[in-house]
């Protein structure tokens, strides 16, 4: 008698051992899941400009922080939700090309979307390299 009680305890304590561990291993997964560290992104280079395209859900306007490094040329977009049962937060960087203007991007958040748009240079200026106009003289000598 005495063996079959031990051989019941000790499977009614396989399985309580068994159920924590998987709760526990759900706890990470959803940690993960809810993580953002596979967040849709892309890139799109229409008309000149050229547009950083980052899914951002559940974060709005004042969760987010996005910053320009003009030494670099980078741009950072970074930010955290942590409500009481998940914990969120995103850290892209983004290098800008020579031929956008870095200053002055255009940021929008829409549904979940935060788009950055950076304007092409009109004419691209080798650093200390400066082009001088020739003028037309109309006069005959």
């Amino acid at each position: 008698m005495f063996l079959s009680t031990t051989k019941k305890n000790r499977s009614s304590l396989n399985r309580s051992i068994s159920s924590h561990f998987d709760n526990l291993w759900q706890t990470f997964d959803n940690f993960f899941d809810s993580s953002l560290g596979d967040l849709e992104q892309s890139v799109s280079n229409t008309d000149g400009s050229l547009s950083f395209i980052l899914d951002v859900p559940g974060f709005n306007e004042g969760d987010l922080v996005v910053e320009t490094n003009s030494k670099h040329r980078i741009i950072s977009v970074r930010g955290e939700v942590k409500t009481p049962h998940s914990h969120r937060s995103v850290n892209n960087t983004f290098s800008v090309p020579e031929t956008h203007y870095l200053e002055n991007p255009e940021v929008t958040l829409s549904a979940g979307v935060l788009t950055l748009t950076f304007k092409k240079l009109e004419t691209l200026v080798e650093e200390g390299v400066k082009q001088i106009p020739i003028k037309v003289s109309t006069t005959n000598k």
